[in-house]
């Protein structure tokens, strides 16, 4: 069986996302309109059996090549829309990219001071 979105995104996984206060920030506006912007709020939607029904639909999605236009927008190449696993990857190279990036511009910074 293939990698799923809910075989990765699980609460024990997502404990370090919550724990971090610049994360949980930025999630919160994604947050139902009248829901709570707290912890205990996001710990509670990322256990609903909702959020495993929505992250069951996306690896769908993904799997089927679907979210190619998407995958697009988000700056991937096209082999992220065929598989879970390819997407994450594909996710995990932007981020380590941009990390690349972030460290040179530290460097060039601290250069010039």
């Amino acid at each position: 069986r293939s990698v799923q979105l809910g075989d990765v995104l699980t609460r024990e996984n997502l404990a370090s996302v919550l724990g971090d206060e610049r994360l949980r920030r930025a999630l919160f506006p994604t947050l139902p309109e009248g829901m709570a912007h707290d912890t205990a709020t996001l710990e509670q939607v990322v256990g609903s059996p909702q959020f495993r029904q929505a992250l069951g639909s996306l690896s769908y999605l993904l799997e089927s090549g679907q979210m190619a236009p998407l995958v697009g927008q988000l700056g991937l190449g096209p082999e992220a829309s065929t598989s879970v696993e390819a997407f994450l990857r594909a996710i995990q190279e932007q981020v380590d990219a941009e990390g690349d990036g972030n460290a040179e511009d530290e460097d060039r910074d601290a250069e010039m001071h």
